[in-house]
Parts: C-alpha cells; structure tokens; sequence
C-alpha cells in the first residue's frame, strides 16, 4: 500500500476529483449559473435529509450509507460551486491527521450533540433553504455565507458519520463516481 496522505491534501485531491468528474459528466449543471447551481445541489440536499429518516426509520444500513456517500459528493460539488476550499472548515491539527476517518472520528468527538444525525443534517439543509430563498425575495441576507457555512457544515457532519459507522467514505465516493461515470450519457463523448 502507498502512503497516506494528509488529510488537508486528501481534501484537496478529492475538490479536484469532483470538478473534473463534474466537467466530463455533468456539464449540464455545470452550464448554469452559481445560483441556480447551488438551489440545485439545495435539493440533493433535501432528497438526502428524506432518505436519512427513512434509513433510520427502516434500520436500512444499506440505503443510510449509500445517502451519505451522496450527501459526501454533493457537499464536495457544493463547495465547488461556492468556491470554497473545505480545508479551511477543519482544524489545522485535524488538517495534519493521516485519513478522513481519523478527522471524522475526532469531528465526533468535538461536536458533543445529542442531537441525532438526520436531525442536524435536516438543520443544515434547512439553512441552505433559507439561503436559497432569500435570493428570491432579495433579502438582505448573507446567502453565500450561510450557504458556505451550512454546506461545511454538512461535509464535517458527514464525515462524523462515515466513522461513526465504519464507513471508508472516500472508497465509496470513488465508486459512487465510477459509478455514475459509467452509467452517463456524456460517457458517449469522452
């Protein structure tokens, strides 16, 4: 086995992963404005916070696990779209550990809720909603603040999950990926 990066380049790795699987497979989303490409990614987000109750709900592992590898890549494209370096949403101390599943262990640790899960995640895309809203209203909101705030948010809660349940989340973002690489019609034209 080769060496393991730190997570800080990990993270960093895993953003340019995402923009140029975005650009090659998704270049339809990536076509429209900032705008509309976050209240976009808003709505993965709230198709997510349903499935995490239904997992819970139904006790089924496999469709909570399948939802956050979702959640995990939507949140990377969300920070993309925002241009926000989720690097700085963590640590320096945490940035020098050697996996994600060591950060998300000690993001565990610091967040001390006894707030369930798809509770803090349903909270999260609530924030992004609002955010979201206040465009359509031209409200004197901090839209790109609370969406980037939210977003990271959500990136960290997942991450927290993914080692609560053994999940080796950047294998299954890579999969998840090959995954819809191989089942894309844009697959046609690369």
């Amino acid at each position: 086995m080769g060496t393991k990066k730190k997570s800080a380049d990990l993270i960093n790795e895993l953003q340019r992963e995402q923009l140029t699987h975005d650009k090659d497979y998704h270049p339809d989303i990536l076509s429209l404005d900032t705008t509309k490409r976050v209240i976009h990614m808003s709505l993965h987000n709230a198709k997510y916070a349903a499935r995490f109750v239904a997992a819970h709900e139904d006790s089924d592992r496999v469709l909570h696990r399948e939802t956050l590898t979702d959640a995990f890549i939507i949140s990377v494209a969300t920070a993309n779209a925002l241009t926000h370096d989720l690097r700085k949403s963590i640590s320096d101390e945490m940035l020098n550990l050697n996996d994600l599943a060591t950060v998300g262990s000690e993001l565990k640790k610091a967040q001390g809720s006894n707030q369930s899960f798809h509770r803090r995640y349903s909270a999260e895309v609530g924030q992004m909603a609002k955010a979201c809203e206040s465009l359509d209203h031209l409200e004197n909101y901090p839209f790109r603040e609370k969406l980037t705030e939210a977003n990271a948010n959500i990136f960290k809660l997942v991450l927290s999950d993914a080692a609560d349940k053994d999940v080796d989340i950047v294998k299954e973002y890579r999969s998840r990926l090959s995954q819809v690489e191989a089942n894309s019609p844009f697959s046609i034209f690369l």
